[in-house]
């Protein structure tokens, strides 16, 4: 746990090379203890750092390795986190129908176990994508919901949610 945690603070540093080491360390001790919650905590972290990376194709591959780990322990939250992860790679790559696709079942799921935060966080990169597609006034929805949940639960995300909103608005005024 304690090499996990170093690897998320290396990540959260940008310093992406130590954040493997650690987190190559950490997951080989989980697969000698056969413990799953680890192990997928660890390959998220791997997808999040190669999307940081743009190297869309390893994220990937350790999302859906971390998504099927999540629905093989039954872990939803994990499950909807990772969903959201794919949903916003795939909105960096342009693939917005997939986007779209990832980003309504995080919605789903956090509404459906009450992780507010990962709501928020869905709902606000479903305007994002919701917007590229031209749906202009579902986009300006959700990011409205994500930012009445931010500011719900005290989360800095809501300044985020504003600017979002701001520029949807800003968008809509000019058509």
């Amino acid at each position: 746990n304690c090499l996990t945690l170093l690897g998320d603070l290396y990540l959260f540093s940008n310093q992406y090379q130590r954040a493997m080491n650690y987190l190559e360390k950490a997951s080989k001790i989980y697969d000698e203890i056969n413990n799953l919650q680890g192990k997928c905590l660890v390959t998220g972290t791997f997808g999040n750092i190669y999307m940081n990376m743009g190297k869309t194709d390893k994220a990937i591959k350790a999302f859906q390795e971390c998504l099927d780990i999540t629905r093989k322990i039954g872990n939803h939250f994990a499950e909807g986190r990772t969903l959201g992860n794919l949903g916003l790679l795939y909105y960096g790559m342009r693939n917005n129908p997939l986007a779209l696709e990832y980003c309504s079942k995080a919605i789903s799921i956090a509404r459906e176990i009450g992780d507010r935060q990962g709501e928020g966080n869905a709902l606000s990169n479903a305007s994002l994508v919701l917007h590229e597609l031209g749906r202009h006034r579902e986009a300006t929805t959700n990011a409205e919901a994500a930012l009445q949940i931010y500011i719900a639960i005290e989360d800095p995300n809501a300044g985020k949610a504003k600017d979002i909103l701001s520029n949807l608005r800003k968008y809509s005024a000019s058509k």
